[in-house]
């Protein structure tokens, strides 16, 4: 069975980023021969699948900073996320810190489990916001009581790009014996992310976020807490029983590959998308088209708090279902690939304080490492056609 991928420019990266062709070339001769089971270490096959996973392992722990064995696989950042929260429900239960803070800008993946420890005799606070999107870490601070147990904050928002101020809220909660959860999935491979110097006690990894194999992300979990970890499913002993399964190789490895090719190119590749920012905002501005950016916007200091790949953006007036229509030869969203069924305004958005029609009138754009200035040229122009079209329409109406 193949796939026909269609002719479109693909600015959907934060949704997924295309596999890297050494990533494909590492994983390849995996998927073309069997490669046993890592965690049958009585034969050849299984002991040289281990030997694949441990170096894989080591590569993700060595990209953010961790010890090997407190990388633990998943099948990707939703079961991590759910792994990482409803793993230390219990625990947490236990010590009497059933008090927990987040933010409502978090993703589902986060969201919906919280909700469910809500239901589970958990209380969740949610930090207000500042007015770009960005969790104020002083608002974060001011929601912990003695009894909270966790703050499960993302490293940067999968919808707008902004970038959270994971120091300021590690430092105020530094030996208090708070939980520290960070979903890093939009962070990796963009902003330099140690979970040493962050002090982090779980992060939460996607492999196809950073040109690896969709199917697989990781857990990190601090050493010191992972007997305090629950794990969500039964089986065997892998992975110290955390989390039990059968280790998929060929997309372990591929994980590993992207982690390291994500380190050596990490701040040339954030200048060179920056440029790409630029470029996009230029060309509407030649063009006379009015937009606004949902989220910290670039100027004085801001480009520190958004990553430069992704731009929430809204056309005033013009509705985002008709730029999907419209807009000729680019693949886009108008959102979260896990939220975009149904036609609800983003709960990103709508927790920034936009309005729901303010909302409808907004798009990510968001790419990556095969993003070209032309394409960035082609992308712009196809918008500046499809606007001035539906203008033109409204106007003669």
């Amino acid at each position: 069975m193949s796939l026909q991928m269609p002719q479109h420019i693909y600015m959907d990266y934060a949704a997924s980023t295309q596999l890297d062709p050494r990533v494909a070339d590492v994983m390849a001769p995996l998927l073309g021969q069997f490669s046993g089971n890592a965690s049958s270490m009585q034969n050849p096959h299984g002991q040289a699948a281990k030997r694949v996973v441990d170096q894989a392992r080591e590569q993700v722990a060595q990209v953010i900073g961790a010890l090997p064995e407190e990388i633990f696989f998943t099948s990707g950042a939703t079961e991590a996320n759910n792994l990482a929260l409803m793993g230390i429900s219990e625990y947490l239960k236990q010590q009497g810190k059933t008090h927990i803070v987040s933010s409502r800008t978090e993703h589902a993946s986060v969201l919906m489990p919280l909700a469910q420890m809500q239901r589970d005799g958990h209380d969740v606070a949610f930090s207000d916001l500042l007015s770009c999107g960005m969790a104020d870490g002083a608002l974060v601070l001011n929601e912990v009581t003695p009894q909270t147990g966790l703050i499960s904050i993302q490293a940067v928002n999968n919808e707008t790009g902004v970038i959270n101020p994971l120091d300021e809220i590690r430092d105020g909660i530094k030996d208090t014996g708070v939980i520290f959860h960070v979903d890093a999935a939009q962070a990796m491979g963009k902003i330099p992310f140690n979970v040493s110097d962050l002090g982090v006690d779980m992060a939460t990894l996607s492999a196809h976020k950073v040109y690896g194999p969709q199917g697989v992300g990781a857990l990190y979990i601090r050493k010191d807490i992972q007997r305090h970890i629950m794990p969500m499913m039964h089986g065997g002993g892998q992975q110290g029983m955390i989390r039990p399964g059968t280790l998929p190789v060929a997309l372990i490895a591929g994980f590993g590959e992207a982690c390291r090719i994500a380190a050596d190119c990490l701040s040339g590749e954030r200048q060179r998308l920056e440029n790409l920012n630029t470029l996009f905002r230029a060309e509407l501005d030649h063009a006379g088209i009015g937009y606004k950016i949902n989220g910290h916007d670039y100027g004085d200091d801001s480009r520190n708090w958004r990553v430069p790949n992704i731009m929430n953006i809204r056309f005033p007036e013009i509705e985002n279902e008709w730029l999907l229509e419209a807009v000729d030869g680019v693949s886009f969203s108008t959102g979260s690939a896990c939220s975009a069924h149904g036609n609800k305004p983003s709960h990103v958005l709508d927790a920034m304080g936009l309005s729901a029609q303010e909302s409808n009138e907004s798009v990510r754009l968001s790419f990556g490492r095969f993003t070209t200035e032309e394409d960035i040229k082609q992308v712009a122009q196809s918008f500046v056609t499809a606007i001035n079209a539906i203008t033109a329409l409204a106007d003669a109406a």
